[in-house]
């Protein structure tokens, strides 16, 4: 018998979750039963809307919005998608490290502490970049955390020929939660 929680029963965070592979892994995460956190950074217009559909369905997603690198509103957030959905099991964090992302940003520390709160054995996602070594140190404070490193958009994998449409990275999540993409 295994010690893993149906999918249904846990809560997943979608960093730039609304547009690209971030909206893929939205919508294939909530079809597979998952509740699921649509946060953007930006706009909130296309979570809005693409949370609207999936509860057309009778799907469970609701959009946030959160400057990522504002501790106060990271905490907000964090807070509300407790509230809303319940506790964070699953943080995917798909903004690509470029001048506008750095790794570990206020919200994925919000998301991260709130996650270890909890006592929980949690996954953390997040595309592969430079930032690997600073994701393993800030996860060292949290053992019963897991990291998952998965592939960028563009990036080629295992020497493939770089995917551009983001395809690849939803699929790199979905496989690592046992999802068939």
């Amino acid at each position: 018998m295994s010690d893993t929680p149906a999918l249904s029963s846990l809560t997943a965070l979608v960093v730039d979750g609304a547009t690209g592979p971030g909206r893929i892994v939205s919508i294939r995460l909530s079809a597979a039963g998952l509740r699921v956190a649509v946060v953007t950074v930006e706009e909130a217009v296309g979570a809005t809307y693409l949370c609207k559909e999936l509860a057309e369905l009778g799907l469970t997603a609701l959009p946030y919005r959160v400057c990522p690198f504002d501790a106060d509103d990271a905490e907000r957030v964090v807070s509300e998608v407790t509230e809303d959905l319940g506790q964070v099991d699953i943080l995917v964090d798909l903004l690509p490290e470029d001048g506008f992302h750095e790794p570990a940003t206020a919200l994925g520390r919000a998301v991260l502490n709130g996650m270890a709160v909890a006592g929980h054995a949690g996954r953390v996602m997040v595309l592969r970049g430079a930032s690997r070594r600073h994701w393993e140190t800030v996860l060292a404070e949290h053992p019963s955390l897991s990291l998952d490193l998965i592939p960028a958009p563009g990036a080629a994998v295992d020497g493939d020929v770089a995917d551009r449409s983001g395809l690849s990275t939803a699929e790199a999540v979905l496989l690592l939660l046992g999802i068939q993409p």
